[in-house]
């Protein structure tokens, strides 16, 4: 019991703390005029509240593999997405799509 009445406070104090670092980044988007930040301007934390530890550090951009699409090289990674404007449609038509396109 006694180590029960302390996992709600945690679990409290863990999601307030991680809720304030993410309004912090949070900041940065919405009260920068620049639109576009570089990635420095970011930070990744690591919290252990066990040893009252907290440290920020700069992301790594994300591996990048090459591949070949249309007969052009390109760049991609874990970042990036695709657009497809092909409307509503099934996994199916998605699938044929992909392939084919």
């Amino acid at each position: 019991r006694a180590i029960a009445g302390k996992i709600i406070p945690a679990i409290a104090t863990t999601t307030a703390l991680v809720t304030g670092l993410i309004c912090l980044e949070l900041y940065k988007l919405v009260g920068t005029a620049q639109r576009t930040l570089e990635i420095e301007s970011y930070k990744n934390g690591f919290v252990n509240l066990a040893i009252s530890f907290m440290t920020m550090s700069e992301p790594t951009p994300p591996a990048k593999t090459v591949t070949t699409y249309n007969g052009s090289e390109h760049k991609i990674s874990a970042w990036d997405k695709i657009d497809l404007h092909i409307g509503d449609v099934t996994l199916r038509k998605f699938i044929k799509h992909f392939k084919t396109e």
